[in-house]
Parts: C-alpha cells; sequence; structure tokens
C-alpha cells in the first residue's frame, strides 16, 4: 500500500481514571496514525488499552491529555455537538456482541443506520455486499452468530462512514465463522476503500492488515508495516491469546 495522509491523528494520548487515591492509566503518550484507507490492526492483551484507545479515536471518550484530530477536526477540542455530528457521520462502530435490535430484523436494523445519515448507502445493497440480501427479513434471533456480525458491519457501513472501528468483532463466534467475518472486513477496504480498524488480542490475524500497532500498558510498542496482506480465507487463523 503506498503511504495515504492520516486520517485520524492520535499524538500523545492519556487516559488516566481515579481510583481512590490512585490514578489508573489507561493509556500512556500512545501515538497512532491511521491512515487513509487502509487496513490496520490494534493488537495487545486484555487491559492493554485496545477499548480505551479505540473509544477516543472514535469520539466515543475524550484523552485526559494529548491531541486527536479527524482530517481538520480537532476531536479533543471539539463541542459534545460536534462530536456527535462526527460519529454519526464519519464513524461506523461494530462491536463483539453486535448489539442488533432484536425486535427489527436483518434490513430495518441497516435502515436505522441509514435514517440517521447523510449520505447513506442503500440498505439492500449493503447487506448483499455482506452476504444476506437473502436474509434481510429473518430477526436477530433467526440468524447466526457469524450472520449477526455481517449484519452489524453492514450497519456501520450503510452511513458511508470514512472509517470503521471494529471492537473484538470476531470475539463472540467461532474461528472459522470469524474468518468470514474477517473476510468481509478484508474486502470492503479492498474494493469500497474504506479505511477499517479492527483491535484484536489475537496475533494470528495479523498478516491481513497493511499495518499492526502492538498495544502494551497503555502505550503503543511498534508498529509493523505489511507489504502484502493475505485475504482472511487464505490465512490459517488461530485461537491465539495474544503476545
Amino acid at each position: 500500500m503506498t503511504q495515504s495522509a492520516a486520517l485520524i491523528s492520535a499524538k500523545e494520548i492519556e487516559k488516566v481514571y481515579r481510583m481512590g487515591e490512585v490514578d489508573v492509566f489507561a493509556l500512556r503518550k500512545a501515538t497512532l496514525d491511521i491512515r487513509e484507507g487502509e487496513f490496520i490492526i490494534v493488537c495487545g492483551p486484555s487491559g492493554s488499552g485496545k477499548s480505551t484507545l479505540l473509544n477516543i479515536i472514535g469520539g466515543m471518550d475524550r484523552p485526559t491529555s494529548g491531541r486527536v484530530t479527524f482530517r481538520d477536526l480537532d476531536l479533543t477540542q471539539a463541542s459534545d455537538k460536534q462530536l456527535t455530528r462526527f460519529r454519526r457521520e464519519q464513524v461506523g462502530f461494530v462491536f463483539q456482541f453486535f448489539n442488533l435490535i432484536p425486535s427489527l430484523t436483518a434490513l430495518e436494523n441497516v435502515q436505522v443506520a441509514v435514517e440517521l445519515s447523510l449520505d447513506p448507502l442503500d440498505a439492500h445493497e449493503v447487506l448483499d455486499t455482506v452476504g444476506l440480501l437473502d436474509r434481510k427479513e429473518h430477526f436477530p434471533s433467526q440468524l447466526s452468530g457469524g450472520q449477526q456480525q455481517r449484519v452489524a458491519i453492514a450497519r456501520a457501513l450503510a452511513a458511508n462512514p470514512a472509517l470503521i472501528l471494529c471492537d473484538e468483532p470476531t470475539g463472540a463466534i467461532d474461528t472459522a465463522t470469524g474468518k468470514s467475518v474477517l473476510q468481509t472486513l478484508f474486502e470492503l477496504n479492498r474494493n469500497m476503500k474504506k479505511t477499517v480498524v479492527v483491535i484484536t488480542h489475537d496475533p494470528s490475524v495479523r498478516d491481513i492488515a497493511h499495518r499492526v500497532a502492538y498495544i502494551q500498558d497503555g502505550s503503543i510498542s511498534r508498529i509493523v508495516e505489511n507489504d502484502s496482506p493475505v485475504a482472511p480465507k487464505d490465512l490459517d487463523i488461530s485461537e491465539g491469546e495474544g503476545e
């Protein structure tokens, strides 16, 4: 991948929680640029700060110190209204436990995102992109875990965001199904040029990304470039527990 400009730039990010008389650091001067159009993995064990970093990059939380910018918008100085608009228009979120609305069909779950977006994609086309158009009238309880996660990806994509953030998207499904979910994300990046960030504890998926940022004790310890990402369907993905 040719190097492109940073879509998101996080500089010297710290997040501190006050626990009684003790300061607990979730992030310690974490610095990471996310390039336009790349597939990047943030990999680290539980408690390393992965989710905290994702929440700050996605405008769901604010750092204690440091600076985060999205293009020309300084997220650390943005108002609550600006952050809400940023999340609605620029970011698609995919979580570990799907977060689908159980009383809505797959199509209706996707249409929720469509109705909130200023420049949405067609809900039927998005479901077709993730291979679930034939399941559009099914409720979440009628879908497998992998299918539910692909509906969640379709919902994130439907708002036509610049950035798709995935928090352990394969954590609640088996390895084989997880591979198909990663393949869907891989194809969104390749075919639709969406910037995709996946956080995971599993280092065995590292070869699918353009870059892998390793996080330990709240800091980015190293970043590894990958000139030739491998499609998840062609990769022997294990059930690793981190490095």
